[in-house]
């Protein structure tokens, strides 16, 4: 009497244990392909391959340069050219400043916050990264913050501007960073 008490128990916590282990997996498969609906997109040429999520939308796309929007009006910038003579034997270092010069000539209201040299995407090209954020006194206009990321590859440059409403860039910079960790430079 008592064993077939317990071996009803058992097989009772046997099926419990079941349904709890099928459970999880329904809810972690659902979460994984249904819930999860970032897919990675693939952007390629013959120039450039990188990675982005669906969240972003290709905008442009020329010869040297193409964008990514985004709905809260981010944008992902990417240029990229052949050195200049008068670069083409100039540092990582000598690059960013002459980026840098023009970045701020062109946008007068942009203060830079941080700059970093580092190894860039899982290629490991020399590169920089630098933070402005836009000191616009207008308060009728929202802040914007801008991370651009200067590249080389040998003799050629590739600058990425990612620029956003300062309320969204903390959001949607790890997105950001999947195009910056996946790019290679195919030239």
């Amino acid at each position: 009497m008592r064993q077939d008490i317990l071996n009803k128990k058992k097989k009772l916590l046997i099926r419990i244990c079941t349904i709890f282990f099928v459970s999880i997996l329904v809810v972690v498969f659902w979460i994984v392909f249904f819930k999860n609906g970032t897919l990675l997109k693939t952007y390629k040429d013959d120039n450039i391959k990188f990675n982005y999520d669906n969240t972003w939308k290709l905008n442009k796309d020329d010869e040297n340069s193409l964008a990514l929007t985004h709905k809260t009006n981010a944008i992902i910038e990417i240029k990229f050219t052949n050195l200049s003579s008068n670069l083409i034997n100039a540092s990582i270092e000598q690059i960013k400043e002459e980026v840098r010069f023009d970045i701020e000539k062109q946008n007068t209201g942009y203060k830079l916050i941080n700059q970093e040299e580092k190894l860039i995407s899982k290629n490991e090209y020399q590169g920089y990264k630098l933070l402005y954020e836009d000191k616009v006194s207008d308060s009728t206009k929202p802040k914007a913050e801008s991370m651009i990321v200067i590249l080389r590859k040998d003799n050629y440059l590739c600058v990425i501007n990612f620029t956003a409403n300062s309320e969204y860039f903390d959001i949607l910079l790890d997105s950001f960073q999947l195009v910056v960790g996946s790019i290679q430079i195919k030239r």
